[in-house]
């Protein structure tokens, strides 16, 4: 499988399903090399390409990107008999592009996305593997404010929060009561306070998307809700030593 394709999909399956702390003893062999049958990564035609720990609101949760080398179909089928020949109940469903599937057994559930690449036999598989205990977390909305390294934001309810220490970046999804203009004049107001410099031109009726703090990035989205108010994404990153905006 071509490297470029995997690591590109790699990223936008990140980016798409975005998404690290210490996680009880009890999963721990959730990560092992062999508990996805012959869908773990380095079974022949199943390469990983990303891997990492995420916090996906008050639940932990293992995230990994591979790179298969089977028509998307083909790797669907493959995913669904794996965790049925375990004991778990799987289902899945697959589209022209992108398809997605879940399995659960007494212990974990397992959820993935599937990206096809264009090419006959390559597409990118994220799959997220949670204990129930969780899985359960994460359904519930954060306790708290989840983003402590931003200004707070008591204007947003925050409905999920999803961090990733390997690449040091969070997201925030949240509603708020207030129209677009006002929640993003206020939240452009409140990092501009904390020291954040604008990285997009400020305008009245265009406020700043992209903020920068020393080597930290904060990119701000707010868009109108059909029932009213607005919903707003928060997103946080810190870049590495070789890392550029």
């Amino acid at each position: 499988m071509n490297g470029g394709a995997v690591r590109r999909g790699a990223r936008i399956a990140v980016a798409c399903a975005l998404v690290a702390t210490s996680v009880p003893a009890r999963v721990y062999w959730l990560r092992g090399e062999r508990s996805h049958g012959a869908t773990s990564a380095g079974q022949p035609g199943w390469n990983r390409a990303y891997s990492a720990r995420l916090r996906i609101n008050d639940g932990a949760a293992d995230l990994e990107v591979l790179g298969v080398s089977l028509p998307a179909p083909e790797a669907e089928r493959t995913l669904l008999e794996a965790y049925r020949a375990m004991g778990a109940d799987a289902w899945a469903m697959h589209g022209t592009a992108i398809g997605w599937g879940i399995a659960v057994d007494g212990h974990r559930i397992v959820r993935w996305l599937m990206f096809s690449l264009g090419a006959p036999r390559e597409c990118v598989v994220v799959r997220l593997t949670q204990s129930r205990e969780e899985f359960l977390a994460s359904a519930r909305p954060p306790r708290g404010d989840p983003m402590p390294a931003l200004p707070p934001a008591p204007a947003v309810d925050t409905t999920l929060w999803v961090a990733d220490e390997t690449s040091r970046a969070a997201v925030q999804l949240g509603r708020s009561a207030l129209p677009v203009s006002a929640v993003a004049r206020r939240l452009t107001d409140d990092l501009v306070q904390a020291g954040w410099q604008p990285a997009t031109p400020l305008g009245p009726d265009a406020p700043p998307l992209l903020f920068r703090r020393g080597r930290e990035l904060c990119a701000v989205l707010a868009s109108p809700r059909e029932e009213g108010g607005s919903t707003v994404v928060r997103l946080h990153k810190v870049l590495g030593a070789a890392e550029r905006p």
